[in-house]
């Protein structure tokens, strides 16, 4: 799905968006506070302000997991 689709679906269900090529390394938590997009990675305290490039925005892989944990592949939809 895109990054829109994904972004709506993560909020409703209060999850994360995670492109294929980020699966089991990297997760974002899409937030409307001042933080903006949380960015999740392994071992790692969140980072706020996740700055995407054309290439996430364009990108139709996206995907949305509730995990905490760390799967080592998201599914996609």
């Amino acid at each position: 799905m895109n990054i829109q689709e994904a972004t709506k679906k993560a909020v409703e269900c209060g999850g994360y968006i995670v492109p294929k090529k980020w699966a089991g390394r990297i997760k974002i938590r899409p937030t409307n506070s001042s933080n903006c997009c949380l960015v999740y990675s392994k071992n790692h305290a969140p980072c706020p302000r996740w700055e995407p490039d054309a290439e996430d925005l364009m990108a139709d892989d996206w995907t949305v997991t509730t995990t905490e944990g760390w799967p080592e592949d998201v599914p996609g939809d």
